[in-house]
């Protein structure tokens, strides 16, 4: 699915979501060597979870953008939950404003200037 234009780093662009998510994913393996970003065991050879620092819930996806949600800033690699691992949840930040506040500040800043 196609999405609309999009302002995006100061720039429009047209971008197709699960493209987008692919390509954030790969970054992440290679950002982390193949290995959990929380645990440090090798990751399998589907790449483990993309483990959603802020959560991909829809009222965050209305606030903040999907392009904000699946960006590798807000993510972690992680052991796939499907192993029994607990790591995906030790990367969700929680609903403390000032938490979020500051990790929203990061993201933006690494997306390229956003505010």
């Amino acid at each position: 699915m196609i999405m609309p234009l999009i302002l995006f780093m100061k720039r429009v662009v047209k971008v197709n979501r699960t493209q987008y998510f692919i390509q954030e994913k790969g970054a992440m393996v290679i950002r982390a060597n193949g290995k959990c970003e929380v645990c440090g065991k090798q990751l399998p050879a589907g790449g483990g979870d993309f483990s959603h620092k802020l959560g991909n819930k829809k009222r965050n996806e209305i606030k903040y953008g999907w392009l904000f949600l699946d960006n590798r800033a807000n993510a972690s690699l992680t052991c796939p939950q499907a192993l029994g691992c607990k790591c995906n949840s030790k990367v969700d930040i929680g609903n403390k404003e000032g938490v979020i506040a500051e990790h929203v500040k990061s993201v933006y800043a690494q997306m390229g200037g956003l505010e």
